[in-house]
């Protein structure tokens, strides 16, 4: 009978399954595991938000800078004083901005203009955000000439995500001036431009900051994260050389619009008329039309111009004019540019071979301009082809 009560006994501790301990034991196990795996994950999101943030950081300054350098390259110069932006950028309005770099860039009549200023909508990441003040560009890269007109120029912004401050030094070495100035204005973006506004330092710094949650002011700033989240790039950029003449003399930079010639400085104007086709009414037994130059819209007394006056010609033969500023009567033409192939042959005899070549390219010097006019309302090949004017700008 003992015997048979152990049987039973020993049964039911096996049927009995595991213990309290056991069971608290196998639970804090699987917490541990459960816990580890969540904080690896939770460490791999987080590495892989800091690792795509740092790229995309990192890519957009690396554009941006290849973007400034690009264009300062067109300049033919880099402004050390800015105070004169009210004359030479009287289009652009500084308020609310730190403008940091302005080019003098030819055939463009204002200062291309970079500044910083805080975002204006939730679409752009502060603290603050590079913005572009100037004309567009055409697929090609060039500049688009239905914007040369400032007051069609956008304030683009270039990049966002700019910090407040910038990593590493702010001072320039000797015979460079920074740009801006004042202390208090430097950020994440300023220039140091060499005497003679040729060559300018380019400092420009991005931060993740804002999407990764690391800030100044919090005990972030002390973790690992808060020392990556800037990324800058130092870079410098040569402007273009003045364009000069034979006899030394520097051109003066102005811009070709469909409506006039708009110089950035005084100078003088030399024109050279001539005929295409002689046996128009009024022009029979004439070689050259005659002409007259306007200033802002006024019959010019003399040859001389002054700043910012948009420059016209006028051209007639007998009872019909023609204008330079009216892209149905005229079309203007600059070196590199090829002559229509009907008249090509005419303007090579009028103008000689080295001037036009046989395929019809213009030769020209880098302050000429050759207008092509229509008298008589008739287009061959769709271009005006019955008088031409050779103009030739000069400080």
């Amino acid at each position: 009978m003992l015997k048979n009560y152990l049987k039973l006994l020993q049964k039911s501790r096996r049927e009995a399954g595991y213990t309290l301990a056991e069971l608290m034991m196998a639970a804090s196990l699987t917490l541990v595991v459960v816990g580890a795996a969540g904080f690896g994950l939770v460490t791999i999101l987080r590495e892989n938000k800091f690792a795509n943030a740092t790229n995309t950081t990192q890519s957009n300054v690396n554009q941006a800078a290849q973007f400034i350098t690009d264009e300062i390259r067109n300049a033919d110069q880099i402004e050390t004083n800015l105070t004169n932006l009210s004359t030479d950028a009287p289009s652009y309005n500084s308020s609310g901005k730190t403008t940091v770099l302005a080019l003098k860039i030819p055939r463009v009549p204002e200062r291309v203009i970079y500044y910083l200023e805080t975002p204006g909508s939730s679409v752009w990441r502060g603290p603050l955000v590079l913005k572009r003040f100037g004309p567009g560009f055409d697929l090609d890269g060039t500049y688009d000439t239905t914007q040369l007109d400032p007051d069609s120029w956008q304030n683009e912004a270039l990049i966002d995500a700019i910090p407040n401050s910038s990593s590493g030094t702010t001072t320039c070495d000797t015979g460079f001036t920074r740009v801006p100035s004042n202390n208090a204005d430097i950020k994440g973006f300023f220039v140091c431009v060499q005497s003679g506004g040729k060559l300018a330092k380019i400092y420009l710094t991005g931060t993740s900051s804002n999407e990764l949650g690391v800030n100044n002011t919090s005990r972030s700033a002390n973790s690992r994260y808060n020392k990556k989240v800037n990324y800058q790039v130092v870079t410098q950029a040569f402007a273009a050389a003045e364009y000069s003449g034979a006899t030394g003399l520097t051109f003066p930079d102005f811009a070709v619009y469909d409506s006039g010639i708009v110089p950035e400085g005084s100078g003088t104007i030399e024109t050279q008329p001539g005929l295409v086709d002689t046996s128009l009414t009024g022009c029979i037994g004439l070689t050259t039309p005659d002409v007259t130059t306007q200033l802002d819209g006024t019959d010019a007394t003399g040859n001389s111009f002054a700043r910012g006056q948009d420059i016209t010609f006028n051209v007639s033969c007998g009872l019909t004019t023609a204008s330079s500023g009216d892209s149905t009567d005229a079309k203007y033409y600059t070196d590199g540019e090829e002559v229509p192939a009907a008249i090509r042959s005419i303007l090579q005899s009028k103008l000689g071979s080295t001037t036009v070549a046989s395929n019809g390219t213009l030769n020209l010097d880098d302050n000429q301009i050759l207008y092509l006019f229509d008298l008589d309302d008739v287009d061959r090949n769709f271009v005006p082809d019955d008088a031409y004017l050779l103009v030739t700008i000069e400080n």
